[in-house]
């Protein structure tokens, strides 16, 4: 085979899925057992390629690789910033990867994408621009340089697009072999005709777009990426490799490039266990099949076009895509494509849909362009440069961005805040527009009701300038047909489905202030979501039936900088009955006095609640209107006070019993179903008490008392629950090996092994990746060292190494090359 290059790039993706007023993703059913999507596919594909494994037969870790060192690839913006809050390991090592790529070949593996995932065809001019510079911006924050690339989403793409994407000094992008039309070498007219499907891959090309403006184009090898995709080639590297050796054509006059273009969760979320097969392409099987490993920005560098290309214009002119047979047909009417669902499902409802949100955003600009022009230079400027803002909320930055773009230097608050409100309202009017709300079957889809979720915040905001919009919106919206009879239309899932999702200033504060009746037990979430909660006052009174809550606290938005000054007035009446009475304070409100007569009352809840009615008002909030994120916290903190009850019972029916229950046992009698739940429930709250213990202090005496627990459990059959102390015993291990890697002393590396035995000892099964990823680095570079050992310190650095080695086996490496190395040396 002759030589060739190998490029595989993934693009990695989820949409934004953050509730719009809270900015925090909220619990979604269909991911479990994660809490979110973004959280299920970043432990099914993100991290495990981050630290991707390579086994030996006895699924012992060979090495951990980082896939993204060695392939090409980009990260949607939203999910970039996500991860950078939620996955900051799998974070680093994209940042990492792109770094080292770009020290190997000159040019780093990521590339940049448009903002939020919109199809680029079906935006109006300033969209297009906006998505492009805030896609580029972005990847300069994460990635500390300028990106030469940018994914355009689906690679949906026409000339109107082209023609905005020239002017950002980009090198290339990457389409589907399909959207090409036809191909010329450069400088001649002799047109090939490509259309269908049939263009060289292993070269790029050059497009131009008007008067001496191009910009060069890789189509990627669309049979060996639909395999990889959708055939299981992820299932043998040799396979893999097999294939792609086919794309190889030895008559071919030019060095080639293979290269391959999925979306990235293919490897590992969509294919289990892909990431390893690309692990072992990558770092193996790619080299002994003769390929060298390449990214597009290096391969360009040094095999500019020859040849250049003409791109297929799509029905009236809006392009093509890789995932719609009909252009761009998918993201915006009934195309016959579709993706989940009972086959009779229609898709009708994509037309209204788009056409709603068409004139949504019509709607706003004028509204946006007359209210922004009374604050700001150049209204559509700043809301290029508004990304700055998105992507670090601090003081600092916003009175950086103000500077840089308001007529007047000393804004009051009010002005600010109308400014932001403005800001935040095309920032979800561009979110609105997240393709994923067409993709798929039914318009009641998380991804539908997502993009609705933006629409409606962007109605809310408009409602704060006097434009109402909503019913002329949600008349649109009744055209687009659901397949489901609850909803019926777009109208029943907005009203069913969206509208319950506005958090307003009051709605939010009702979550600290019910919180706050537990401020010792429950972490205050006073600071956290989307807001800034400033308590000025604050009291709890706690009476033989009910307890309250009185307190006075400014909450504030963090996007929009509005804020509120509220009273409020919290009821706990036991159980899961709260009551939670907000308002507005005045000066005539006198919290102290309002605090003795509360007293007064607290006894007597029916007087409390009329009385609270009486000075605050009538209506009030309860556990039913938190986020249920705060809601599952309260809950099972509640259940926990609870079960410290039945604990206490349950152990004085052991204590009291033991004799009796072993005397039965001996004779061979079952044990009576409540003296069996009686003592395996407190054997195991007494096994994860000791086992907390020695967490935390690591003493033998909670040791030994576990290992009694553990032998009285097995010697009498009980069963012993250690769920509850799966999550902080990995946190610890993870801990301790944090702690060795930045100290890494022999005193830290025998607490490290100890606390091994001590997991080998009790037979616990732990998911150890997090551990084993952060060994690893330390384990080879130590074994790769091949400086001479100083006599005088040789048993010492030996005793290390083996210790290490001993640790590393526990951690399920495989050792047996470090063994060897370790075997030598001891020779020396």
């Amino acid at each position: 085979m002759p030589k060739a290059y190998l490029c595989i790039h993934g693009h990695f993706y989820q949409p934004p899925r953050e509730n719009p007023w809270i900015e925090a993703i909220e619990p979604q059913e269909s991911a479990y057992p994660f809490h979110d999507w973004q959280e299920r596919v970043t432990a099914e594909c993100y991290r495990p390629n981050a630290f991707a494994r390579i086994l030996n037969g006895q699924d012992r870790i060979l090495s951990i690789v980082n896939n993204y060192t060695w392939i090409s690839f980009n990260f949607g913006p939203t999910l970039m910033s996500w991860l950078r809050g939620k996955a900051p390991d799998v974070y680093r090592r994209i940042q990492e990867a792109d770094a080292e790529s770009l020290d190997r070949w000159g040019h780093g593996n990521a590339i940049a994408q448009c903002y939020n995932h919109i199809i680029m065809p079906l935006a109006n001019e300033r969209d297009k621009i906006t998505q492009i510079i805030w896609g580029l911006k972005d990847f300069e924050f994460h990635f500390g340089r300028p990106a030469e690339s940018i994914w355009l989403p689906e690679t949906a793409v026409n000339y109107d697009t082209l023609k905005v994407l020239v002017n950002f000094n980009l090198k290339f992008i990457i389409l589907s072999p399909y959207q090409a039309k036809r191909v010329s070498p450069l400088g001649r007219e002799n047109w090939i005709n490509v259309g269908n499907g049939s263009i060289d891959p292993s070269q790029p090309y050059r497009c131009f777009v008007g008067k001496g403006k191009y910009i060069d184009i890789f189509f990627y090898d669309g049979p060996i990426s639909q395999a990889i995709a959708f055939e299981k080639l992820l299932g043998s590297p040799e396979l893999f490799a097999s294939r792609l050796e086919t794309a190889v054509d030895p008559h071919r006059p030019h060095i080639q490039l293979v290269h391959t273009a999925t979306d990235g969760e293919t490897y590992g979320h969509h294919y289990k266990g892909g990431e390893k097969t690309l692990a072992h392409i990558v770092t193996r099987t790619a080299s002994e099949h003769g390929f060298e490993l390449t990214n597009y920005g290096s391969f360009l560098a040094y095999n500019p076009p020859t040849m250049k290309v003409e791109l297929k214009e799509g029905p009236n002119n809006e392009g093509t895509s890789w995932s719609c047979a009909h252009g761009v047909g998918r993201w915006k009417e009934n195309c016959g494509c579709r993706t989940g669902g009972p086959e009779e499902r229609t898709q009708e409802w994509r037309k209204p849909l788009r056409e709603a949100l068409d004139w949504l955003r019509d709607q706003i600009i004028p509204l946006y362009e007359k209210e922004g022009n009374l604050y700001l230079k150049d209204v559509w400027q700043a809301r290029n440069d508004y990304i700055h803002v998105i992507l670090d909320r601090s003081e600092e930055s916003r009175m950086h961005f103000l500077q840089g773009h308001a007529r007047k230097k000393n804004l009051t608050l009010e002005e600010q805040v109308q400014i932001f409100k403005l800001l935040e309202m095309q920032r979800h009017a561009l979110l609105m527009y997240t393709s994923c709300g067409w993709f798929f079957a039914e318009i009641s889809g998380i991804e539908t009701v997502q993009i609705l979720r933006y629409a409606d915040r962007v109605i809310q905001l408009a409602e704060d300038f006097g434009l109402q919009v909503e019913e002329e919106f949600l008349e649109r919206l009744e055209k687009a047909q659901s397949n489901l009879e609850m909803f019926k239309t777009g109208r029943g899932v907005y009203e069913k489905l969206v509208r319950p999702s506005r958090v307003s200033l009051e709605k939010f504060l009702n979550h600290v202030a019910i919180t706050s009746l537990f401020k010792d037990l429950i972490p205050d979430i006073g600071n956290t979501y989307n807001y800034q909660v400033t308590m000025q006052f604050h009291r709890v009174l706690r009476g033989e039936r009910v307890a309250l809550a009185l307190g006075r606290a400014l909450v504030t938005s963090n996007t929009t900088l509005e804020e509120k000054d509220l009273v409020f007035v919290a009821c706990h009446y036991g159980g899961q009955q709260f009551r939670c009475t907000i308002r507005e304070y005045t000066e005539d409100l006198d919290l102290a006095e309002l605090l003795t007569q509360l007293g007064k009352s607290i006894e007597d809840p029916s007087e409390l609640t009329r009385f609270v009615d009486e000075h605050l008002g009538k209506d009030y909030y309860t556990l039913n209107d938190m986020f249920m994120d705060e809601k599952k916290h309260l809950l099972s903190f509640l259940v926990r006070r609870k079960t410290e009850e039945y604990y206490a019972d349950y152990s004085n029916i052991y204590d009291n019993d033991r004799e009796l229950m072993e005397s039965l046992r001996q004779v061979g009698l079952d044990l009576p179903e409540e003296y069996q739940i009686a003592a395996e429930y407190t054997l195991s709250r007494r096994l994860e008490r000791e086992i907390l213990a020695y967490i935390e202090h690591q003493d033998d005496t909670s040791y030994q008392k576990a290992l009694k627990l553990v032998e009285i459990a097995r010697r009498n059959g009980y069963n012993l629950r250690t769920d509850h102390i799966q999550e902080p015993l990995q946190q610890a291990l993870h801990e301790r090996v944090i702690n060795f890697k930045t100290d890494p002393t022999p005193e830290n590396l025998q607490e490290l092994k100890e606390f091994c035995d001590f997991l080998r000892r009790f037979n616990l099964d732990l998911d150890m990746a997090s551990a084993q990823n952060e060994f690893y680095d330390l384990l080879a570079s130590e074994f790769s060292r091949e400086a001479p050992i100083p006599p005088d310190q040789k048993d010492q650095i030996l005793y290390f190494k083996d210790l290490l080695l001993k640790v590393a086996r526990q951690l399920y490496f495989n050792v047996e090359a470090f063994q060897k190395t370790l075997e030598t040396l001891m020779k020396i």
